[in-house]
């Protein structure tokens, strides 16, 4: 929306010019504006529809999950040999991951799967989707909580012990605000909730403070991204200068949504 606003902005600064052009272009601002507001229209009717409308086609996977299954069913054909089987499957492949990636890419961000290099966050070549990437150790915080889940509470100890000697937020990167927000103010926030929850269950070496500490720290980085007339953050933001002139001033929606979902 606000992309549309400055573009009828611009073209009325143009005077008779500018209504010329705003006419050849009000078609593709349409479209652009039936873009965006298309998901909302379809959602009503996508949370209407059965899971018997999917029939193998993956269009339909996120819309046939809306109606929960019958989990009583489900649990009725899943023995307790076929959980531990999966339980065992699902360990193993995290585990694949995870040891690749501290293998061959910490303290990088990501792993590349089919190379085993690590992806740098000083050579972005993917676009946008390298935004994620803040040179933090953005894989390893994102597994913290998968860590307590699995109960592998010393690999978190080892992990948390990397952190303590590595992780520094005071760093000289661009970053996507959203994928901060989910992948490493939440990772540290889950890890900590859960390694208070855990408590005494378990041998964590964790403080009670270290976790959180960053995440503070990392949030106050990302605060200024909020400053915004709407409130809705850019979607990037500058780990030490905050929002830096002439970046894109892009808002992210998405972020608005995240954070309400957590409060």
């Amino acid at each position: 929306m606000a992309v549309l606003r400055a573009d009828f902005a611009s073209q009325a600064r143009g005077g008779s010019h500018g209504r010329r052009g705003l006419s050849n272009r009000l078609p593709f601002m349409l479209i652009r504006l039936l873009l965006l507001l298309l998901p909302v229209l379809l959602l009503p009717t996508a949370l209407r529809l059965s899971p018997s409308w999917y029939s193998g086609s993956t269009s339909l996977v996120a819309v046939a999950a809306v109606t929960p299954p019958d989990t009583a069913a489900v649990t009725a054909t899943v023995t307790a040999a076929l959980a531990r089987q999966l339980r065992e499957e699902t360990r193993v492949a995290f585990f694949h991951a995870y040891d690749s990636y501290l293998t061959h890419a910490y303290p990088a961000d990501e792993l590349k799967p089919l190379s085993c290099e690590p992806r740098s966050h000083r050579n972005k070549t993917r676009g946008t989707l390298d935004d994620a990437l803040g040179g933090y150790s953005l894989t390893l915080i994102d597994s913290l909580d998968t860590l307590l889940v699995m109960r592998e509470f010393q690999r978190f100890n080892e992990a948390l012990q990397l952190l303590q000697q590595d992780l520094s937020f005071d760093r000289d990167v661009t970053v996507s605000v959203f994928e901060a927000n989910i992948r490493v103010l939440g990772g540290l926030l889950s890890a900590h909730q859960l390694s208070l929850a855990l408590g005494r269950q378990s041998n964590l070496t964790y403080d009670g403070h270290f976790l959180l500490d960053k995440a503070v720290d990392l949030g106050n980085r990302l605060l200024p991204a909020f400053e915004t007339s709407t409130g809705i953050p850019y979607h990037v933001v500058h780990l030490q200068r905050g929002v830096l002139v002439g970046v894109s001033k892009k808002t992210c929606p998405a972020v608005i949504t995240y954070c309400h979902i957590m409060t």
